[in-house]
């Protein structure tokens, strides 16, 4: 899965945790501010590669600026699976990292109640995928 769709997945899991109650609107503001300047910053890394597919010159010149990677976009735009956050219904809807959700979910005196949570699925197909 590409990161543009994995980002439209975790935007409608964001909508459908708001809409069911389990996230509060200043929670949704937060994530939605986060993907905000992600999106910018992927934008501008695509009109660099952009640019510099038409005039050969300009790559060098912006990765001397250190401005962009030498060849290796995807690495600055991706984000690690690991330390990206969610909402644990089963710690009163604290906001944990994925990692965090993985292990809490894989001890045997949560797994019952863990595997009704939209999280549940959600992490391990995104961790241990």
């Amino acid at each position: 899965m590409g990161l543009l769709e994995q980002e439209i997945g975790e935007l409608r899991g964001l909508l459908s945790d708001m809409k069911a109650g389990r996230i509060n609107p200043e929670q949704v503001n937060s994530q939605l501010a986060v993907y905000s300047q992600v999106e910018k910053r992927a934008k501008l890394i695509l009109q660099a590669y952009a640019l510099a597919a038409k005039h050969k010159s300009v790559l060098g010149r912006l990765v001397m600026a250190n401005l962009i990677g030498d060849g290796a976009a995807v690495k600055h735009i991706c984000i690690d699976l690991e330390q990206e956050v969610c909402i644990c219904h089963a710690q009163n809807g604290e906001t944990i990292t994925r990692a965090k959700c993985l292990e809490f979910s894989g001890e045997d005196r949560n797994m019952e109640s863990c595997m009704k949570c939209p999280q549940f699925e959600r992490t391990r197909n995104r961790l241990l995928s």
